[in-house]
């Protein structure tokens, strides 16, 4: 009996340790969707909604070392060239399958003329800044979120 309630004990927390979440981010007329997973020490970012790991356009990186202080997600839709342009800062890309000509993956905001990085771009019309420590949105400009 006793073996079967260290088991049953070790099963919860073993299981209790998926640390998985997905967020899925639209666009402001609903056309498009980028799906955000988080687990472990990995975060993917996917074209399209998806449930379960990416296979095709999406990009792996390494969480372990980021700051949870100021991580956050800026995506620009549509623009002239790329489907998406999307920046999460400090992470290390480990695997890219991302079309390069339909999106636009970075982990380093864009800089000003002075050669300082700033997420201005990012709170323009058809342009969204999510903190992902916070949940929520600081320029949404119709862009939603939905946490699953």
């Amino acid at each position: 009996m006793e073996k079967i309630l260290i088991a049953l004990f070790l099963g919860m927390i073993l299981t209790g340790c998926n640390n998985k979440s997905i967020i899925y981010f639209y666009s402001p007329d609903k056309s498009q969707c980028v799906t955000l997973i988080d687990e472990g020490k990995f975060r993917y970012i996917a074209n399209g909604k998806i449930n379960g790991l990416p296979k095709e356009n999406y990009v792996k990186l390494f969480s372990e070392n980021v700051p949870v202080f100021g991580d956050a997600f800026y995506i620009c839709w549509k623009n002239t060239k790329y489907e998406w342009d999307i920046v999460i800062e400090h992470y290390e890309i480990l695997e890219s399958k991302l079309d390069s000509t339909k999106f636009r993956f970075n982990t380093s905001l864009p800089s000003d003329e002075r050669g300082i990085p700033t997420p201005l771009k990012y709170s323009k019309n058809g342009c969204a800044e999510y903190s992902l420590e916070l949940k929520k949105f600081f320029h949404s400009n119709g862009t939603t979120a939905i946490n699953e």
